[in-house]
């Protein structure tokens, strides 16, 4: 642990060694700017010395804390995972002292909830512990020679009296490492950084180390993209670019989807934004923060054009959330409680209209042709309507259950959820179809959505589902509720044909052969086929197999997972198969009669003679001319 005078010194000799790497002198001495101005209640010194061990030390000092008991928390989730982690797990070697140094009584009482003893006289005090940071898939925190990717609430814990006092983070990092974060700099000091308050804090995820550095301008607002490319030595230069990593394009294309975005709210809530990404074999998905986000992704984004597609979407969607969930929150999840599950009905809106217009944002920008864009959409048509789960979890049944089954599936989960991400995608393309349709095409989603971050700001109340619906019914000009009571609330069958006719869309199933099926996934497994999830109501169900089971042979011929699908479906339809299994080490034997499934795809195109109205609609939809 470092003492406090060693402390002082680290910190002084971090910040003129900063300031000479800039080039400019020597900033003015701590002493000399505490009289200037007094020192903040709370800072949080960070050692990254040791990152290549993945440890991270945390220093958290607290001033003027009256006699007492202390209370210190870790969030036990971060903002934009609807799941609890647990982050506590990794702290190690807590011990708390004074600020001259003496030993001070701390106490876990909860998982992630400790107490301190304040002695009278005491100035400040210093809680001391290590974060092991070695989770960088769902991105809480990762250390390695290269880099230390901080997402604060799994790093930083704080005292709940204090949570609205302003801060200052302090690193302490390896020669020649920099810092990529949309918090502000201490201008006082190059390798600090300061947040208003904890939530600031919460919701700006620091990236420290080396990756190269993009910054761009978006009609005066400054942003900035900062690459890590996971398993490059330090020193080396980076190999893992592929032929589509074009700085200049990279810029270009960010720059189209936040103009597409920003023209559909009216105004960037920012002063500045920027990217983190972190490329590395394996790497994807994202996390959306206040004036930032976190997104990873696999080098062959840089390489093939289609995976480059899949990346800019992803930009696209935490891009969106910085309106929708950053700024206008739902009710349940404003304020945000830190140490509990946030129940909210509403997830299908904050998470599903930004997956639905994900895809809208990037064909209104033209990095995506229509023919991508109506294979997306027809792609939404297709989940609903192949997934069992949608006639028995509805939308906000599912937003509200988020913290205990969409990140923690079962091999049931098709059969009895929906994503809230893909109903919420799915219900918001119908609402705004009816919304265009009932407007004659003068009004649409896009005039909800502005509604709210004109009405709703982060300053301002969270909304709720009435003030959706209310929103959604002022601007088709008539009374939506049957839809919200029917697909919202429950989970009626949506009607995708009547709604997409609007726009000059149908839908249709494309025609290809049955197959034949039990109605059961497999997997390989020790030299079998391992059923991996099982269909409601099927061949395999009504025969008693179980998820486990592992199938060793078909009709006294051996099978493996990648061929007993291929296997069954060989064979004409009603037959009966002979499946040898076995169930916890025990071989047992049945017969299965094969059912048929039917095949092909949901998919949607555009009709032969659009009307005036229908063309009109497309048009101002996806921004693209209609052409034959």
């Amino acid at each position: 642990m470092l003492g406090t005078s060693v402390l002082a010194i680290a910190i002084t000799f971090m910040m003129l060694a900063s300031c000479a790497a800039l080039g400019g002198s020597a900033p003015e001495s701590p002493a000399a700017r505490q009289h200037r101005e007094p020192p903040r209640r709370v800072e949080y010194v960070v050692g990254l010395t040791d990152a290549r061990t993945q440890t991270i030390s945390v220093s958290l000092i607290l001033r003027a804390v009256p006699p007492g008991e202390l209370e210190l928390c870790l969030p036990v989730w971060r903002p934009g995972r609807y799941q609890i982690l647990d982050m506590a797990g990794t702290v190690s070697g807590v011990f708390a002292r004074s600020g001259d140094g003496e030993p001070r009584d701390i106490r876990k009482v909860e998982k992630a909830t400790w107490m301190v003893s304040v002695a009278p006289g005491d100035d400040e005090i210093i809680v001391d512990y290590r974060v092991y940071a070695n989770s960088i898939g769902d991105r809480p925190r990762h250390a390695d020679d290269s880099h230390a990717f901080l997402s604060p609430a799994s790093v930083f814990m704080y005292a709940p009296s204090m949570r609205q006092e302003p801060l200052v983070v302090r690193l302490i990092m390896p020669e020649g490492w920099r810092i990529a974060t949309g918090l502000e700099r201490d201008p006082g000091d190059a390798s600090a950084i300061v947040a208003r308050d904890y939530d600031i804090l919460v919701d700006s995820p620091i990236e420290a180390g080396f990756h190269d550095l993009i910054d761009f301008d978006v009609d005066g607002t400054p942003h900035q993209i900062a690459v890590w490319w996971g398993g490059v030595a330090p020193g080396d230069k980076p190999s893992r670019r592929g032929k589509l990593f074009d700085e200049k394009k990279l810029s270009e294309d960010f720059t189209k989807i936040i103009r597409a975005q920003r023209d559909i709210f009216g105004s960037l809530p920012y002063t500045r934004y920027v990217f983190l990404v972190h490329c590395y074999q394996g790497g994807g998905g994202g996390t959306e923060h206040l004036n930032s986000t976190i997104v990873g992704c696999s080098p062959a984004a840089f390489e093939e054009e289609s995976r480059y597609r899949s990346f800019l979407t992803l930009i696209s969607h935490e891009m969106f959330h910085t309106w929708n969930v950053k700024q206008l929150r739902p009710a349940g999840i404003k304020p945000y409680d830190y140490q509990r599950e946030n129940y909210t009905e509403l997830l299908w809106v904050a998470e599903g209209a930004t997956t639905y217009y994900e895809n809208v944002a990037l064909v209104r920008a033209g990095l995506i042709t229509l023919d991508h864009f109506l294979g997306d959409i027809g792609g939404l048509v297709d989940g609903d309507r192949k997934r069992i789960g949608s006639s028995v979890q509805s939308a906000e049944e599912s937003s509200f259950d988020a913290w205990i089954k969409f990140n923690r599936p079962s091999p049931d989960h098709a059969n009895t959820t929906v994503s809230f991400y893909d109903k919420g995608a799915q219900l918001s393309l119908v609402l705004d179809m009816l919304i265009r349709n009932a407007s004659s095409g003068a009004r649409s989603l896009d005039n909800v959505m502005r509604e709210f971050f004109e009405k709703f700001p982060l300053s301002g109340p969270a909304f709720t589902s009435r003030d959706f619906r209310e929103a959604a019914n002022r601007a088709a000009g008539v009374d939506l509720s049957w839809f919200f009571d029917r697909h919202v609330a429950r989970t009626d069958p949506v009607d995708y044909e009547s709604a997409l006719r609007a726009a000059g869309l149908e839908v249709s199933l494309s025609e290809v052969p049955a197959r034949r099926t039990i109605g059961a996934a497999f997997e390989d497994a020790d030299g079998g086929a391992r059923v991996s999830s099982i269909e409601s109501g099927s061949a395999a169900a009504k025969a008693g197999l179980l998820v486990g089971d592992i199938i060793v042979a078909l009709n006294d011929r051996r099978v493996r997972g990648g061929e007993a699908a291929s296997r069954m479906n060989e064979l004409v339809a009603g037959a009966t198969v002979e499946l040898t299994y076995f169930r916890m080490n025990v071989l047992r034997r049945v017969s299965v009669a094969l059912q048929e499934a039917k095949g092909g795809s949901w998919r949607v195109r555009r009709v032969g003679e659009p009307s005036p109205e229908q063309r009109r609609i497309f048009e101002s939809w996806t921004g693209q001319a209609w052409k034959e």
